[in-house]
């Protein structure tokens, strides 16, 4: 009897033990995105699926955010590990702009993600014909500390102007598409491939404005960032001409600080899951190894690795990757 209890004991310390070093084994991320439903976060929701599910002792979880600005601070605080972002990331890795007090070194890329093309967006009845139009009028700017809002900030100060110049409204994407539906805004910048935007053109009630060259050689000079664009004729429903715009890269990011044999894994798993990540979203048909020239902050070591590996290295940035 003694021998049996004795077994038991013994047995039931290795079951103890082997799931409290299972436990201490895994490796617990988080991947962010924007808004709930927004094209960041379900790009962020699927590639946190293709890390748990290819890599071993890997779990990654996703949270929705404000946007690019709220992923940053998450990543700062080590809150999150991996963000979806636009180019705000670019300048808070180099503490300009809106981070000149606030700059983030220790930002790393580790993949290019899409173009965003920017819409200059009005409601069919708003009467507004050009962006310069918009002193005075009800523009959703985005939600709070989130990407878009940024955006704004800079394309109102190219045009002369603040967000007390305008009836500013906080609100994201989904956000937006319903106060168009209710006749509460006349006006938004947004991006064109945003799934409330294809609601809202698919529903007539927008029409979606050019930008003159005038405005894009002063936002460029102003925010480099940016470059000239165009929304494709027949991208969205009621553009049948190519409609000059402004667009930016978004990229997959990092911070220093993460092992590099993880995010070379990480890396490695989402070129190999390409496809699925394009099914989430057409956006990232984009995301291949030769768009690496379009990231405007560092590679992640274990990420560098991995282009060199394969040999993407001819593609790297050379203002970025000294």
């Amino acid at each position: 009897m003694k021998k049996s209890v004795h077994l038991f004991i013994i047995l039931l310390t290795v079951i103890f033990f082997t799931g409290t070093n299972s436990l201490a084994q895994t490796t617990y991320l988080t991947a962010t995105g924007g808004t709930m439903g927004g094209s960041t976060y379900v790009i962020a929701a699927a590639i946190s699926k293709i890390i748990t599910d290819s890599l071993d002792g890997v779990v990654c979880g996703v949270q929705s955010t404000g946007g690019t600005v709220a992923q940053l601070q998450l990543l700062k605080r080590q809150e999150s590990q991996i963000g979806t972002c636009d180019p705000a990331a670019t300048d808070a890795f180099n503490g300009v702009g809106a981070y000149i007090d606030d700059p983030m070194p220790f930002l790393r890329a580790i993949a290019p993600m899409y173009p965003e093309l920017k819409a200059v967006i009005v409601a069919k009845d708003s009467g507004i014909k050009s962006i310069y139009e918009l002193k005075g009028k009800r523009v959703s700017i985005g939600a709070v500390a989130s990407g878009t809002e940024l955006t704004n900030k800079e394309t109102f100060s190219v045009l002369g102007m603040t967000f007390d110049d305008i009836d500013a409204r906080y609100l994201g994407s989904n956000e937006s598409a319903q106060a168009f539906k209710d006749r509460q805004i006349d006006a938004c910048l947004m991006t064109a491939t945003d799934p409330a935007v294809i609601e809202m053109t698919s529903l007539d009630l927008v029409e979606i404005l050019p930008v003159d060259e005038e405005f894009l050689r002063k936002l460029k000079e102003a925010y480099p960032k940016y470059s000239s664009a165009i929304i494709p004729a027949g991208l969205l429903k009621g553009i049948e001409k190519d409609v000059p715009t402004f667009a930016f890269w978004n990229a997959v990011i990092t911070r220093e600080e993460q092992p590099e044999d993880l995010i070379y894994n990480i890396t490695s798993a989402l070129y190999d899951n390409s496809e699925d990540l394009v099914n989430t979203s057409v956006l990232m048909k984009t995301m291949i190894p030769e768009n690496i020239k379009e990231l405007t902050i560092p590679l992640h070591p274990g990420a560098k690795r991995y282009y060199v590996e394969k040999g993407y290295s001819e593609y790297f940035n050379k203002d970025v990757e000294k």
